[in-house]
């Protein structure tokens, strides 16, 4: 889960726990759910959303798949 963290922390880098990494405010950083149900809780990190980009939907290619029945 993508977070934005909010405080500076070590906390473990894997779900396992056998590294730890140090979490730096203002950083986004992909953490493991575990972990990040922790960080929301705390207040230590905040979920970000996924962008969406806006496509137009006006100028679609034609579908030639279809064949017209006269």
């Amino acid at each position: 889960m993508q977070l934005e963290i909010k405080k500076n922390i070590l906390a473990a880098s894997c779900p396992l726990g056998i590294s730890t990494k140090e979490y730096i405010s203002g950083n986004t950083e992909e953490v493991f759910d575990e972990l990040a149900e922790v960080f929301v809780r705390e207040g230590w990190g905040v979920k970000v959303m996924p962008t969406i980009e806006n496509k137009a939907i006006f100028n679609t290619p034609e579908n030639k798949s279809k064949k017209d029945k006269k």
